[in-house]
């Protein structure tokens, strides 16, 4: 029973967000400007060498 409340939620969850993503079509597209995608990508990098440091170690312990 819960495994298909989960599900039902999940899915309508998924198909009401997709209406955000539409687009009139009638209305024309615009162009969005300058984005700053390059701004934290060293940040991230070193995050997800630190998560997965630790995650390692974390591991490590527990199979000694």
């Amino acid at each position: 029973m819960k495994t298909t409340i989960k599900s039902i939620l999940i899915t309508f969850l998924l198909l009401t967000s997709t209406l955000i993503f539409a687009q009139n079509p009638g209305d024309p597209g615009q162009d969005p400007g300058v984005t700053p995608i390059n701004d934290y990508i060293i940040p991230m990098i070193v995050l997800g060498i630190v998560i997965g440091f630790h995650l390692l170690r974390k591991r490590t312990t527990i199979v000694k």
